[in-house]
């Protein structure tokens, strides 16, 4: 189990005790790869600023331990909560952590990749952290194409800053932009946060657009979901992915750009690249169970030193 201790501002500490429905422990401390929101990528915590029925509040998560089942989350919040807003707000880093991810792909194919195997031992307490917010995902999916890693961080922080609102009592902490104010912005907006050709369909992206996301993103039929996310200006089939994986977690398709590219180069000698359909039967034959849950692994395992070791609160 993991045992998540839960402490609300606004009332006296109180904690519960949950069932994960996998026993591997977490390690929070582990570099996020891909998270596609705003969590500190190397510390040992993040912290996490959501709306509930119209309310800021502030999500503190925290890990005093590598590999510990004990996940302590602070609630603060400008008034007190019900007991439903809590149960909420705690689903949502359930969700977004893992907590109940069985990662059954990943235990059955280390017996058969060798190359997986390694990876896990070398990645301990692994998690896919997701987002609950599939929009702040989408819009992270397009910013972070094409772009130094180090820059989209910047833009991203640029970003919320900007257009989101502030947090009364932590003047740190924003509130991600709301999905009205992301539709009215226009082309010269996002090409003022350093975007270039990208601020084209950012910029002309509508509330309906939006809210489509949304729609096709936990969409039953994962190939129906992925045309209508694919319908949608500035979608390709890389974001759609990047949106099903890091936000619905739907991993029946892995995505593929230079990152990963260069990984499978260096793990499994593929040295070409392929087109799209043909990566995706050479990635089912390889795991054909999750396939963008065993990617995600590789990917963690394989990012570099200078990563894990930056600090990023240095961003200006």
């Amino acid at each position: 189990m993991i045992r998540l201790s839960i402490e609300i501002v606004s009332e006296p500490a109180w904690t519960r005790t949950i069932r994960s429905k996998t026993v591997l422990p977490i390690n929070l401390h582990m570099a996020k790869a891909y998270v596609m929101g705003r969590i500190e990528f190397n510390a040992n915590h993040w912290t996490r600023t959501f709306r509930i029925d119209e309310l800021p509040v502030v999500a503190r998560v925290r890990q005093k331990e590598q590999l510990s089942r004990d996940i302590t989350i602070r609630l603060e919040a400008p008034v007190e909560l019900s007991e439903k807003q809590q149960e909420e707000l705690i689903d949502k880093v359930r969700y977004e952590i893992g907590a109940d991810d069985t990662l059954d792909a990943l235990r059955e194919i280390q017996d058969k990749d060798i190359l997986t195997k390694l990876a896990l031992k070398n990645s301990a307490g692994l998690r896919l952290y997701a987002n609950s917010d599939t929009i702040e995902a989408a819009i992270s999916a397009i910013i972070q194409q094409n772009v130094d890693f180090f820059k989209y961080q910047q833009i991203q922080k640029d970003f919320v800053t900007k257009y989101g609102d502030p947090i009364p009592w932590d003047d740190s902490l924003y509130l991600y932009p709301e999905l009205a104010k992301i539709a009215e912005m226009t082309v010269s907006d996002w090409k003022d946060l350093g975007l270039g050709l990208k601020a084209e369909y950012l910029g002309l992206m509508t509330e309906r657009d939006l809210k489509n996301i949304e729609i096709y993103a936990y969409y039953p039929v994962y190939e129906r979901g992925m045309e209508g996310l694919m319908m949608i200006d500035g979608i390709g089939r890389y974001t759609a992915r990047v949106i099903m994986i890091y936000a619905a977690r739907r991993y029946e398709k892995a995505i593929l750009d230079s990152y990963v590219q260069e990984i499978l180069d260096h793990k499994y000698k593929l040295h070409q690249v392929l087109p799209l359909s043909e990566y995706d039967r050479w990635i089912a034959n390889l795991w054909p169970k999750d396939p963008a849950l065993v990617l995600h692994a590789h990917i963690q395992d394989y990012l570099p030193a200078y990563i894990r070791s930056f600090d990023f609160t240095e961003l200006d």
